[in-house]
């Protein structure tokens, strides 16, 4: 039984040399390990074994166990086992299962160390934090604004902001159009508003801004508030107003048939600010008598404007003379009119005044000298 023992104990170191060979070149270190490991449990299984075996020898009623069954005990004890005592289809079943810690550790991938490549993404676009100054509002691009706002109270709003930016400062055309848009739309409170404004400002304005609010207050009815505008010209535009001004203002008010503002219009002009009445003024009030029937103060007014100095008869006042006497039926007065005016001074008649003719012979039944 020894002796049997000692060959197959020789078979096994041989074999024991030629694995360990093998797992040197698989894996160095754990070839190592292993090998010092094995040794280690072959010497307490040596131990063991010669201790069983004595034991089984000495003892009574006691079956000698043999070194598989020693094995197959350590396995369901969970002990290390050592390969070279096992049979050859033990062992190599046991030395390739992938559940034993001691066989071989677990391959791990190369790949799985390789970190994945993602592709850098463009930095964001860099924010400057320092705030973008507001396009500067020019006069022309603030005109457009307001003139294309309908609503005037909008429109006051726009006005007022761009006033607010630093060195812009409102100007003629600028107040023009505020002015017309809140007069047409009556918003006179605000009208007043900038009208008291505008006599701080250093720019220059023109009268036509008020000649646009007399016709705007006229319109409206507010004939006092048309000479008003008259009287602000001076202060405002700091200039005395023209003649034009004048007839204009003078014109509204007659057509409304305020005598009174007319009157109280031509002395203040005369006195406070020196104005000779010119020939359209004189037209004007010639043209108001004509209608109202009143030819004797229509003829007056033609004897002044000879008078005043600046001013004469032009063919505006003789078709208005003759105008006035067809349709009060005076065809005769109005021939000898048209002919004192070609004779005496000098004008030559146009297709308004042979029109003025011909109507009033027309409606007067005499055809026949109309075609004359």
């Amino acid at each position: 039984m020894f002796a049997r023992g000692g060959s197959q104990g020789e078979a096994s170191e041989s074999f024991e040399d030629s694995l360990r060979n093998e797992e040197r070149e698989e894996d160095h270190v754990g070839g190592r390990t292993r090998g010092g490991s094995n040794r280690g449990i072959q010497a307490t299984r040596g131990s063991r074994g010669s201790q069983g075996r004595r034991g089984s020898r000495g003892g009574h009623g006691t079956r000698p166990t043999t070194n598989e069954e020693e094995q197959e005990e350590d396995i369901h004890q969970g002990l290390s086992v050592n390969p070279m005592k096992l049979p050859v289809n033990q062992r190599r079943r046991f030395s390739s299962s992938s559940s034993s810690p001691s066989t071989s550790l677990p391959w791990i991938s190369p790949l799985h160390y390789i970190k994945p490549v993602t592709p850098e993404l463009d930095p964001p676009p860099e924010t400057s934090t320092v705030q973008r100054r507001p396009k500067f509002i020019t006069h022309q691009s603030a005109l457009t604004m307001i003139n294309a706002e309908r609503d005037p109270q909008r429109a006051l709003q726009i006005f007022n902001m761009v006033s607010e930016q630093r060195g812009f400062s409102h100007n003629h055309a600028t107040y023009s159009v505020i002015l017309h848009k809140l007069a047409q739309s009556k918003k006179f409170k605000a009208v007043d508003a900038l009208l008291r404004q505008m006599s701080f400002e250093t720019c220059k304005f023109h009268e036509g801004v008020f000649l646009n609010l007399m016709t705007q207050f006229a319109k409206s009815s507010h004939h006092e508030r048309t000479l008003e505008m008259f009287f602000l010209i001076q202060p405002i535009v700091r200039e005395k107003p023209s003649l034009k001004a004048v007839s204009t203002c003078l014109n509204l008010v007659v057509e409304s048939g305020r005598l009174d503002l007319a009157r109280k219009l031509l002395v203040e002009s005369k006195r406070m600010l020196d104005l000779k009445p010119n020939t359209c003024i004189f037209n004007i009030l010639v043209k108001h008598h004509m209608r109202n029937g009143d030819v004797d103060l229509a003829f007056e007014v033609v004897k002044e404007m000879r008078k005043c100095e600046g001013s004469y008869p032009n063919l505006i006042t003789y078709s208005t003379l003759m105008g006035g006497l067809c349709k009060g039926g005076r065809l005769k007065d109005a021939l000898q009119l048209f002919e004192e005016m070609v004779s005496k001074d000098q004008i030559l008649p146009d297709v308004l005044t042979y029109n003025v003719l011909i109507n009033g012979f027309c409606q007067a039944g005499k055809v026949d000298r109309a075609k004359r």
